[in-house]
């Protein structure tokens, strides 16, 4: 699910947690070409379950920890180990590690101890459990560090790398950190004398792209954000993947683009705001992460077009992706959601808002988590979060 947008993220480390009761059903076979499950995470007095599209609830609310669908599997916990359970709730790989990642291109992370490899989606393991999992310097992505293109971070001797699905290097580790690749191209941030800079590079590891620029993101649809100076006064532009620069930076912040539009900030500086949004994300050496993003205001919020071109004005100090046609909004009145032509179709009432995936949105009423489906109707309450 995607979040609202923001300029940084935090991790928040949990306490002492609950198990969830399992019954293992073993995997026997490939899950290769599974359809992705509908299903949406709740959470209800502390404990996490699962809805369909028209808010049933289809797994009763009883695990302390658990994620999102990835690929068909989910990662609960049970005790103090993980494991996975498809769609219908059985347990299709027992939990056994200390900790488990989301599955990306039919493989996921696992740590037992202080060690790290990956297994398919029936459990076997693929690549031993060989590298160090603890003092990793990623660029983390959410969920991370998964297989994309083929490929998986790695940390080897404080250095930042990549491995293939063999568990063989592929690009020597060399950088300061990373991130996934994505669309072809993975961002890696270098030493430049004293400093650090970032650059593009492809799947052989050669830099095909020196942005010039203080700071950068990966790309989405086809462009990728940059920034001059510093996070508070600096200005955020975008490049394509020639490094061309198609949008010049003059943006107090922007952000991906999603169905054509991104979010950025104009006419005044970045505001961080209080409200936070909980999330389950990797955890690291047996302890479970909460992802924090909580939105950014400015001045105003704003959406632009590739070409720069401010198409959008909703008169908002905060603002989320589009997705499936439709963007959460804050106004004075609270949240809500916005058209791509600037109609506000589901009136704003919320405390807090979510883009739309799977056909829902998740939003909070009266503090508790909800969701809502595009008319606005609201098709699931949690009676205490």
């Amino acid at each position: 699910m995607r979040t609202v947008t923001s300029v940084f993220f935090f991790l928040i480390t949990l306490g002492s947690v609950l198990p969830c009761s399992m019954q293992t059903t073993p995997a026997t076979e490939t899950r290769e070409g599974v359809k992705e499950s509908n299903l949406i995470l709740i959470r209800e007095n502390g404990k996490f379950g699962y809805i369909n599209s028209a808010g049933e609830v289809i797994i009763k609310p009883k695990c302390s920890r658990a994620d999102e669908f990835y690929e068909g599997l989910a990662r609960v916990q049970a005790g103090k180990k993980w494991g996975y359970i498809d769609a219908s709730g059985k347990v299709v790989i027992a939990p056994r590690f200390d900790c488990a990642d989301n599955f990306s291109e039919g493989m996921a992370r696992v740590i037992v101890g202080r060690k790290y490899g990956y297994i398919d989606t029936t459990g076997k393991q693929i690549i031993p459990l060989r590298f160090n999992a603890g003092g990793q310097n990623f660029l983390f992505d959410f969920p991370s560090p998964v297989f994309r293109d083929g490929l998986a971070l790695v940390s080897i001797g404080g250095k930042v790398g990549f491995i293939d699905r063999s568990g063989n290097v592929k690009i020597t580790p060399g950088f300061v950190r990373a991130r996934s690749f994505s669309e072809g191209l993975a961002l890696v941030i270098i030493k430049n004398g004293e400093d650090e800079k970032p650059v593009y590079i492809d799947r052989e590891g050669k830099v095909v792209i020196d942005p010039k620029a203080d700071f950068a993101e990966s790309f989405a649809e086809g462009l990728a954000v940059i920034r001059t100076g510093d996070f508070e006064k600096g200005k955020s532009g975008y490049i394509d993947k020639t490094g061309a620069v198609v949008i010049q930076p003059q943006f107090q912040a922007a952000f991906a683009f999603s169905e054509g539009l991104a979010v950025a900030g104009i006419d005044g500086p970045i505001i961080h705001s209080e409200k936070t949004g909980e999330r389950q994300y990797p955890c690291e050496a047996g302890e479970a992460i909460i992802g924090f993003a909580p939105p950014a205001k400015f001045g105003r919020a704003v959406f632009i077009n590739k070409s720069g071109e401010i198409i959008l004005d909703p008169k908002s100090k905060a603002a989320g992706d589009f997705s499936e046609g439709l963007a959460p909004v804050e106004f004075p009145e609270g949240w809500g959601y916005i058209d791509k032509q600037g109609n506000v179709v589901i009136k704003p009432r919320f405390d807090w808002a979510q883009p739309f995936s799977k056909g829902l949105a998740e939003v909070r009423i009266d503090g508790n988590q909800a969701f809502i489906d595009k008319t606005g109707k609201t098709v699931w309450k949690s009676k205490d979060w």
